[in-house]
């Protein structure tokens, strides 16, 4: 066990413990309003528990897949656009950050691949925003999102729906439809 300023280690973890009381209004150190353990005093030794064995979780949380759809209001330019792009599962893509998540489709449309709009000048985009890149793959702009962009905004996602696209890990498929 280690105590105030020496250096122990459990399991091949290095602990420096350092020990600091500090009164709070009048009470003894370290307790407030009389609640809770007692101090941890200078040289005082206290066990640490057992290692539990269990691995960390540093990695994704799984894929899932989300049941209803999200909710997509229409840009005034691509209707056709916007009505081809909600008749497709889509997955979530590795580019996916604060700024934007990438999708590819999972199932194309019924009646073909969705036809790129042209692209038109810059234009303001908004958290939400889907943006049609010439490859067909659209973008959803996110909270870190560029003021403009250059490729079509086909809809916007219905804000109250946003979170559930930006809490969308890699791998996550997910479905749109007009709100």
């Amino acid at each position: 066990m280690a105590t105030d300023g020496e250096v122990g280690a459990i399991d091949g973890t290095v602990l420096l413990l350092e020990v600091d009381s500090v009164c709070v209004h009048g009470d003894e150190p370290g307790a407030v309003g009389g609640l809770g353990p007692a101090p941890i005093r200078s040289g005082e030794e206290r066990a640490v528990g057992p290692d539990p064995g269990l691995d960390m979780p540093t990695d994704l949380a799984p894929a899932r897949r989300l049941q209803e759809p999200i909710r997509v209001w229409p840009a005034h330019h691509h209707p056709e656009a916007l009505r081809r792009f909600t008749t497709v599962s889509w997955r979530v893509k590795d580019e996916v950050s604060r700024v934007g998540a990438r999708l590819e489709a999972v199932s194309a449309p019924p009646d073909g691949s969705p036809e790129v709009p042209s692209r038109r000048p810059s234009e303001g985009l908004v958290v939400g925003a889907i943006q049609l890149t010439p490859t067909g793959e659209p973008i959803v702009m996110l909270a870190d999102h560029p003021t403009t962009g250059g490729y079509p905004v086909i809809g916007v996602v219905e804000p109250s729906d946003v979170g559930r696209v930006e809490q969308s890990t890699p791998g996550t498929h997910l479905r749109f439809r007009p709100a």
